[in-house]
Order: C-alpha cells, then sequence, then structure tokens
C-alpha cells in the first residue's frame, strides 16, 4: 500500500506539471488574442488574375507605410515592359490602319520615326526588355508625338 501511495503523489506532481503548462499555454492565447485585437482579416476570394493582389497592394498603399525601396525596384522592369508594349501596340495599330483605310495618310507614321518605330516594335514582341535609357525614351517620345500615333491614341479612346 505504501507503494500505491507514493505513485499517487508523483501522479500528482504529474497532474501539476501539467495544469502548470495548461496555464502557461492559456496565458500564452490570451495574451496573443490581446495583442490581435487590433487587427483585420480580409478574405480575398476570385479567380487568377481577378485583381486579388491589386487590391491587396492598394490596401497597403493606402493604409499602411506604402512601398519599401525594394519593392519599388521590383516594380521597375514590369513599368519597362510596359511602356515598349504600349507604344509597339500604338505604332504597330497606325501600320495596320495605314493599309487597311480609305484615308490611309493620317495614319501612316512620318517617315523619320518609322525607324524608331520598328525598333521600338521589335523590342516590344521579346519576353524579355532592356533597361529604358534616356536616350530610348526620347525616341519612345518622339514617336509618341507622331501625328498618326496621336490619332491613333484618339482612335482607341473613341472605341473605349
Amino acid at each position: 500500500m505504501g507503494s500505491l501511495c507514493c505513485r499517487q503523489s508523483s501522479f500528482n506532481d504529474a497532474n501539476a506539471e501539467e495544469n502548470a503548462r495548461a496555464l502557461e499555454i492559456e496565458r500564452r492565447i490570451t495574451q496573443e488574442t490581446k495583442a490581435e485585437q487590433h487587427i483585420h482579416k480580409l478574405l480575398l476570394l476570385g479567380a487568377g488574375e481577378s485583381g486579388k493582389s491589386t487590391i491587396f497592394k492598394q490596401i497597403k498603399l493606402l493604409f499602411q507605410t506604402g512601398f519599401d525601396e525594394t519593392e519599388l525596384r521590383s516594380y521597375t522592369p514590369v513599368i519597362y515592359a510596359n511602356v515598349y508594349q504600349a507604344i509597339k501596340v500604338l505604332y504597330d495599330g497606325s501600320k495596320e490602319l495605314a493599309q487597311n483605310e480609305s484615308n490611309s495618310s493620317i495614319y501612316a507614321v512620318s517617315l523619320d520615326k518609322k525607324e524608331i518605330g520598328e525598333k521600338v516594335s521589335e523590342i516590344g514582341s521579346r519576353l524579355e526588355y532592356p533597361n529604358l535609357t534616356k536616350e530610348t525614351a526620347k525616341e519612345i517620345e518622339a514617336l509618341w508625338n507622331d501625328a498618326a500615333i496621336q490619332v491613333h491614341v484618339r482612335y482607341f479612346a473613341y472605341l473605349s
């Protein structure tokens, strides 16, 4: 019987340890719950490419500190790609309109801008885009200012 009493005291010691652990866990849960009371969670559901990441980025920009330097730099290649692709669409569209429309002279890019247009159109067809240098930016600006490109821009704006 004496051995039974010893076992009971070891069981009580084990229960005391378990109770201490349980109390510590409860204390941590309470502490974490208090710390997370100011956090609002939002579940964004939707198909791929439906804008979930865009909404998250907008929320971050509006309600937090904005983007850090690393995030800003990560967008540089995306901006370059957008510039090259957009000017390619405008130039190629102007070429197509110049070939297919009856009043094609207003859609034809001027001769001095055709070389720039062909160069930029070729770059816009690539999978990877070079950095946008000052020289290339000036060429793209010159092509953008061409009357045929501006007619094409107004044409697209009219269709929208």
